[in-house]
């Protein structure tokens, strides 16, 4: 079984996480076929305001580098309290794995340790959002015991001119 460590990320990796997550929210709305890349462009900039007014520090978001046995980064993941009350629960709103380091098992192992920390901040519930083409990530969430709980769909309609 592969092996993650979860550790705070550094200041000045953020940025350059921040710009990567931006750009993957971009392509995957394009492909979803949401938006056209400009305006899912737009969308992230005002999103990613909303959501971190205050960068690395906007409190209740936390952001972890993935780290192998030997402390080599390997990925990264953003994770948040939302919600109050009953509908209280910890939120992935990005996880990413290096493609060097993609399809041996450390985005299974990055979200095995995330459950520990979210118990460990009684949490009922961890939520993520995924899109319809992202099949592998699909895969692992179902393995994990994620649940469908919303589904969205598209069909695209061919017009001959």
């Amino acid at each position: 079984m592969t092996f993650a460590i979860l550790v705070p990320m550094q200041r000045e990796i953020f940025s350059a996480f921040a710009a990567e997550a931006n750009h993957s929210y971009i392509h995957s709305q394009a492909l979803a076929g949401y938006m056209a890349p400009d305006e899912a462009q737009a969308k992230a900039v005002v999103m990613f305001a909303q959501l971190l007014p205050q960068g690395i520090d906007t409190p209740n978001h936390f952001f972890y580098e993935i780290h192998d046995p030997s402390r080599a980064t390997v990925g990264y993941i953003w994770f948040a309290i939302v919600g109050n009350g009953a509908a209280r629960s910890g939120h992935v709103y990005n996880i990413r794995i290096n493609p060097d380091h993609q399809r041996k098992g450390y985005g299974k192992a990055a979200l095995l340790a995330l459950e520990s920390i979210a118990a460990e901040m009684q949490l009922p519930a961890i939520r993520l959002n995924v899109f319809g083409h992202n099949k592998a990530a699909q895969a692992l969430y179902l393995s994990l015991g994620y649940e469908v709980t919303a589904s969205s769909m598209r069909k695209p309609l061919h017009h001959d001119a």
